[in-house]
């Protein structure tokens, strides 16, 4: 096998209802962690720990947050009854909703779901 042709890929997750195991309508775009957005993300969170010199408690969100790269509102989906424009900071406070979080944590923990093949 050719190592090279081993390159992760954008891969689309849907976020579930908790109970119903069921698709909310909001489905995220998750980048990997090699991706230089996501490392670019990475590298901010921890820039602005050591400039403030002290250890961020939302360290561990924000580093979570740093692999969504988009998103799409579909079917009754919506967030405060509307369908936010994806940005950091509306990404901020969507990923407040804990089965946003708990998607995006258990995506990025399943590195195969970003190749293809």
């Amino acid at each position: 096998m050719d190592l090279s042709t081993l390159v992760p890929v954008e891969r689309t997750v849907d976020v579930l209802h908790p109970k119903t195991k069921q698709p909310t309508g909001l489905k995220l775009t998750l980048a990997h962690e090699s991706d230089p957005r996501v490392i670019e993300a990475t590298r901010k969170v921890f820039d602005e720990a050591r400039e403030k010199g002290d250890v961020d408690p939302d360290r561990g969100r924000k580093l979570t947050m740093a692999h969504v790269v988009g998103w799409e509102w579909t079917g009754e989906a919506t967030f405060n009854g509307e369908r936010p424009t994806f940005s950091p900071e509306t990404l901020a406070a969507v990923c407040k909703v804990p089965p946003v979080a708990v998607a995006i944590f258990k995506a990025i923990g399943d590195d195969a779901g970003f190749y293809e093949g």
